[in-house]
């Protein structure tokens, strides 16, 4: 449910900034105009031929599209993407939020104050007085959106073993699919933006009533040293699946990428005969410096940070361009997500399957009481592609007025 509402936040924006100008959504202010006629006559108005029509020329026929409402054309244009930046510019400040917010207050109370996060500003858009307030609420639905990936990935892995961590993350991202053809469902029934902005608003509304069924996450319990509450929230997974618990107690087990170096160095003076001063002193938990000190994590970390980058820059960057395709954005999108054979499908195939592997092995690298704080980090390298990936597009579009209409917005990528 959380993950289906977390691509409603993300995508609302793909489908509410539907290109007007090809879809017919004008018309020519006058009947006697052969040059507006000439423009309005082609089955798929050309962009440079519309700029080319004075403002007096045409009017919209409605503004049940944003791009028409704030006339987001020709000169402006770049206002649709600069909106998608701003999604993403507070998902990335969202990444490092709620990855503090996760290490000290849990997993749960977090996913729920994020996805308010995104109710309340998309609800709020429906009175945006201009284009800046709308952008300005699109920053803070960002900011919800990464924190509520954030909260999802994590409450879904740590509840289960290494043996299942990797089938419990790829869930979560099958269920963000799900909700990317939820996306394309509703925007065909809902050309109207103000009824898309109600309907994604809603679904996560209705995730907030989900409080009382969420559990939070034990293993997060048990680094606090909440042992009795990390029992009882297992309970309660069981008896939701009609299982029970082993009746031996609960120990926490001290994994070796929780033991830093000195912990080692204490252990084998324990082993020695050591005094138990320096035994109590070794059951510190790592912390990311520690982490960050040791050379072959360091570069594995810097690896993934570069990769997630990328994935993101192309995920985002081919399906916002998705409207840049000949055709309705309705089936490109859907193509997008199902992966067929064109080479912008392709290359989307190819991030939705990285992105789930480097999430988990991030995941199985590190100890509890510090994944949330590196998996933010990794959450902010990704969101800055994503942040990037519409000013590519922007940049693309110029190189199409140049004559690359079709291939122009997706030339940068090869990059």
């Amino acid at each position: 449910m959380f993950s289906i509402a977390n691509a409603a936040a993300f995508f609302f924006w793909t489908f509410a900034t539907v290109d007007p100008v090809s879809d017919h959504g004008w018309s020519c202010a006058s009947a006697a105009d052969a040059a507006c006629a000439a423009v309005w006559q082609q089955s798929t108005p050309n962009r440079q031929s519309f700029c080319s029509l004075a403002a007096d020329q045409w009017h919209w026929t409605s503004q049940d599209n944003l791009v028409a409402k704030f006339s987001l054309v020709c000169g402006d244009a770049w206002k649709v993407q600069f909106a998608n930046s701003m999604t993403f510019f507070g998902a990335f400040l969202g990444a490092g939020v709620f990855s503090f917010l996760c290490d000290r207050l849990g997993r749960r109370n977090p996913l729920f104050l994020s996805t308010a996060l995104i109710a309340v500003p998309m609800l709020a858009s429906l009175a945006a007085p201009s284009y800046w307030a709308m952008a300005g609420l699109r920053a803070v639905t960002g900011v919800g959106a990464t924190g509520q990936a954030h909260c999802i990935f994590l409450l879904a892995t740590e509840p289960v073993g290494p043996d299942f961590r990797g089938f419990a993350g790829t869930i979560t991202l099958l269920f963000f699919t799900i909700g990317e053809f939820l996306m394309v469902a509703l925007g065909c029934a809902l050309p109207n933006w103000e009824h898309l902005v109600v309907a994604c608003a809603g679904i996560n509304v209705a995730a907030l009533l989900l409080y009382p069924l969420v559990t939070e996450s034990a293993r997060w319990l048990l680094s606090k040293g909440r042992t009795e509450d990390a029992t009882k929230a297992l309970k309660r997974i069981a008896r939701f699946n009609k299982s029970r618990l082993p009746t031996q107690p609960m120990v926490v087990s001290k994994s070796r990428s929780q033991i830093s170096p000195q912990r080692a160095a204490e252990e084998g003076r324990a082993a020695a005969g050591s005094s138990s001063s320096s035994n109590k002193a070794s059951e510190a938990p790592v912390r990311v410096w520690q982490l960050l000190k040791r050379p072959q994590f360091a570069m594995r970390l810097g690896v993934l940070l570069l990769n997630l980058f990328s994935l993101m820059l192309n995920y985002y960057g081919i399906s916002m361009g998705a409207g840049g395709i000949p055709g309705s954005i309705y089936v490109t999108f859907a193509i997008g997500v199902v992966a067929e054979a064109v080479l912008a499908a392709i290359g989307k195939f190819g991030c939705s399957v990285g992105q789930p592997a480097m999430l988990i092995y991030t995941a199985e690298l590190l100890p509890a009481n510090c994944r949330s704080t590196i998996m933010g980090v990794c959450s902010q390298a990704s969101r800055l592609g994503s942040l990037v990936a519409p000013f590519l597009l922007m940049l693309g579009n110029q190189l199409g007025l140049a004559g690359h209409s079709q291939v122009g917005p997706w030339m940068v990528y090869t990059l």
